[in-house]
């Protein structure tokens, strides 16, 4: 039995999601017991077990949390916010740049750096 995770196939997949919802209704009126929880241990328990247990040593990537893997990072519009206060600071440093003191242009950019070591945390 297989253990660990399964091998993603795309044409199962796509199968598995455009089969005919017309089909299926068909199905459920002429047998009412089609598609019901459990049914598979009525028609062929040992088929049934085989399938309970590789669904629960194995993982798919639908079984997986997107958001474990997923780093959302920062919005959009904060990093333009501080590329723009960093561009705004380099150009004050470069046009003041003889009569701007050493502490002034700290000062200037203590805020964008206290944020983008906020952010990080």
């Amino acid at each position: 039995m297989k253990v660990g995770m399964r091998s993603p196939s795309i044409k199962k997949s796509v199968k598995a999601r455009t089969t005919g919802r017309v089909s299926r209704a068909a199905k459920k009126s002429v047998n009412p017991l089609y598609g019901k929880k459990g049914m598979g241990y009525v028609k062929d328990p040992e088929r049934a077990v085989k399938n309970s247990i590789y669904h629960k040593t194995t993982v798919g990537l639908s079984d997986m949390d997107v958001d474990e893997f997923e780093d959302p990072g920062l919005p959009a519009w904060l990093l333009v916010l501080i590329f723009a206060a960093i561009i705004v600071g380099i150009i004050f440093v470069i046009k003041y740049w003889e009569t701007v003191k050493t502490v002034a242009v700290c000062l200037l950019l203590l805020p964008v750096l206290l944020l983008i070591v906020k952010i990080k945390k």
